[in-house]
């Protein structure tokens, strides 16, 4: 059973800031060609998509589940906005994967080596969802 936390708007700020601290993060390590900065530009960009989609459902009053499940998350938002159909074509099952992946030594073996455009496709979709959130949440937040 997946535990689901309550949404509470004081934390939403704080939500939009660790999210901006992961894909910071993630660019700091985007140009470094090394096994353990490609690691880092996935796992920092899946945090940053998880807790994007994580501060929109708080945004919009909506519980959220103690999950790292990029698409469970998406699911969710698009239920409260269809428009979040847009980032489907993302491929958020991948990035899910990046998760543990790139942050755990066994699942490490049991896949390849995170590639260069692994990284860039968790990159670029960071990117791509934080303006999308943002947003919305912005306008949320302003009544419209």
């Amino acid at each position: 059973m997946v535990k689901f936390y309550k949404a509470e708007k004081k934390w939403l700020k704080d939500w939009i800031t660790q999210a901006s601290d992961d894909l910071r993060t993630a660019r700091d390590y985007i140009d470094k060609d090394e096994d353990y900065a490609r690691k880092n530009v996935c796992y920092h960009s899946h945090q940053a998509i998880e807790k994007f989609l994580k501060a929109y459902l708080i945004a919009k009053k909506v519980d959220y589940p103690d999950s790292h499940n990029l698409e469970r998350l998406q699911a969710m938002c698009e239920e409260l906005d269809n428009t979040f159909r847009e980032i489907k074509p993302l491929n958020l099952r991948k990035l899910t994967g990046f998760a543990m992946d790139a942050r755990y030594p066994q699942h490490e073996y049991e896949r390849k080596r995170i590639s260069s455009n692994d990284v860039k496709e968790a990159f670029n979709a960071a990117v791509k969802i934080n303006k999308f959130v943002t947003e919305r949440i912005k306008k949320i937040l302003s009544g419209n």
